[in-house]
């Protein structure tokens, strides 16, 4: 029918960082007039590294619109089911996709949001959205949900005059983690601060406390973020969320050394919204992380970030 709105399926995938890119462009989908749920795509054969949709909502303070089944069949897929494996004895939860697979559009990573999307009244996007174009009228709203939603446990954590993120886990793996020259050139960026209290963010325990070794032998006053409590937070029933808390830190820099992490970039975003006393905020930014065919800071790159060789 004539006037009636377009009909997108967002699937849902990852860990937080991708998804608020996901939660993001699905906020501009509806800015111009779709009507949007997602799929929650989260769940991975043998653990994965995705998680489901609840720290996402908690990070928002959104209910998220989940796609019925009749809404999963439209798009391509099946909703998700739980088969057993005989051969490996446990369950596995797997889409099933449809002949209606056509009804997919598939953007790359980088990929521009393009000037026009697909004219089919119902389809699924599966996408990671990681160019600004996709987001680029939902961001401010974004980062104001994100903000109220996680204000009152980001004003517990002290504000660290610098804060160093690593990005390790997979990483290594996939040989994407940051040489250790790239963090000692950021570190250069910093002589002028009168920088003294450093905290060091990982998904690596190890690596955090080598790194925060390797700054006190350097003068700082370094420590982890889990070294950083809040207080009373041993006595609390619901103790802080080790991915809140390290969010938190970031955002509260006066100064950050960014890791090439989709969840340090919300997070240096999310910093340079709630302006932490400081006009002059110094963000070192990996140059290579993302390759974009434009300007770099037509894409992820804030403008005023230093771009630092990696």
């Amino acid at each position: 029918m004539k006037g009636e709105r377009t009909h997108i399926v967002v699937n849902l995938t990852d860990r937080l960082g991708n998804q608020l890119f996901q939660f993001a462009a699905a906020q501009q989908l509806e800015l111009d007039g779709a009507s949007v749920v997602f799929s929650d795509r989260t769940d991975k054969p043998f653990g994965g590294l995705a998680e489901g949709p609840a720290r996402l909502e908690r990070f928002t303070g959104a209910k998220l619109l989940i796609a019925s089944p009749l809404q999963e069949l439209a798009t391509g897929y099946l909703p998700q089911t739980n088969v057993r494996s005989p051969r490996l004895g446990m369950v596995l939860r797997a889409p099933i996709v449809l002949p209606t697979i056509r009804r997919i559009f598939r953007p790359t990573c980088f990929e521009p949001r393009p000037t026009t999307l697909p004219i089919w009244s119902r389809y699924r996007i599966q996408a990671y959205f990681q160019h600004r174009s996709w987001f680029d009228r939902s961001l401010a709203s974004v980062l104001n949900q994100i903000e109220i939603a996680t204000h009152d446990a980001r004003i517990q954590f002290p504000t660290f005059d610098l804060c160093v993120s690593l990005r390790r886990g997979d990483y290594v793996g996939f040989g994407c983690d940051l040489s250790f020259d790239y963090y000692v050139r950021s570190l250069e960026l910093m002589v002028d601060r009168s920088i003294t209290s450093v905290v060091v963010t990982s998904d690596d325990r190890l690596a955090a406390h080598a790194f925060s070794e390797f700054l006190r032998s350097k003068g700082y006053d370094a420590c982890t973020s889990n070294d950083v409590n809040v207080e009373d937070d041993r006595e609390a029933d619901d103790p802080i969320d080790p991915v809140l808390r390290d969010f938190c830190l970031i955002a509260n820099s006066r100064n950050l050394i960014m890791s090439n992490s989709t969840f340090c970039w919300w997070a240096a975003e999310l910093g340079d919204v709630v302006a932490v006393g400081s006009k002059v905020r110094i963000v070192a930014y990996p140059r290579g992380w993302i390759e974009f065919q434009d300007d770099e800071s037509d894409g992820l790159v804030r403008p005023e970030w230093t771009v630092v060789p990696t």
